[in-house]
């Protein structure tokens, strides 16, 4: 299960990486408290303008409290934006949406939707 959670995380930033070459896009250790990775959105006219913070599930079965550890570790970092990348949804959802102010999607959707969130957080 870990692992298959780690193949999710690395794709995430993988694809930050490809598509935003010039965002920081900074991985959260194993182990270390925080969300799985945080992106610092640059402009070529302002540095730092933006803060989304991404943490990613894939699981069977969906868990509230992954909302509340997110908005925390966003706290800790001054996060704007806050996206669940997640394998499943909440149980009144069956496809993107805003959950207590953090996004859920999948990882199709992310892909998707990751540029509009990019442009709303600066």
């Amino acid at each position: 299960m870990q692992i298959q959670g780690e193949a999710l995380e690395l794709a995430i930033e993988s694809w930050l990486d490809s598509q935003f070459p010039f965002d920081s896009i900074e991985e959260v250790k194993k182990g270390a408290f925080g969300a799985d990775c945080v992106q610092i959105v640059h402009t070529r006219e302002l540095q730092n303008c933006g803060t989304i913070c991404y943490e990613s599930k894939n699981t069977k079965a969906w868990s509230d409290g992954w909302i509340a550890k997110l908005k925390q570790d966003m706290l800790k970092v001054n996060g704007d934006i806050g996206v669940l990348v997640s394998s499943v949804y909440p149980r009144d959802m069956d496809r993107m949406g805003f959950v207590d102010g953090i996004w859920v999607c999948s990882l199709d959707e992310f892909k998707g939707s990751v540029s509009l969130l990019r442009e709303s957080s600066h």
